[in-house]
């Protein structure tokens, strides 16, 4: 009879053994899932924003082109109205009193 009652001991202690068991499994599973879809939240979150980092370094590259060929449009009419004020200045009288 204490045979009996100690496999039946046993075999209680192994299923409350099981039920903790399967808790910290099912604890351990849901944590897993809930960090899984934190991380395809934030996974998401960083293409947005590569994408935005790679808008914004396109806009300034476009800005920086059209800046530069402004640039160069204005030295060549400088450099123009420097030629005709260079060519013009000799005739222009030199009239004055001081």
């Amino acid at each position: 009879m204490e045979t009996l009652a100690a496999v039946l001991n046993a075999v209680s202690q192994d299923n409350d053994d099981a039920a903790v068991l399967a808790k910290v499994y099912d604890d351990i599973n849901e944590e897993v899932k809930s960090k899984t879809e934190l991380a395809k939240k934030y996974k998401n979150r960083v293409k947005v924003l590569e994408q935005e980092i790679s808008d914004l370094t396109s806009e300034f590259e476009s800005d920086r082109t059209d800046y530069l060929e402004t640039i160069r449009k204005q030295d060549q009419q400088i450099k123009l109205l420097q030629q005709i004020l260079d060519r013009a200045q000799p005739a222009i009288k030199k009239e004055s009193n001081y």
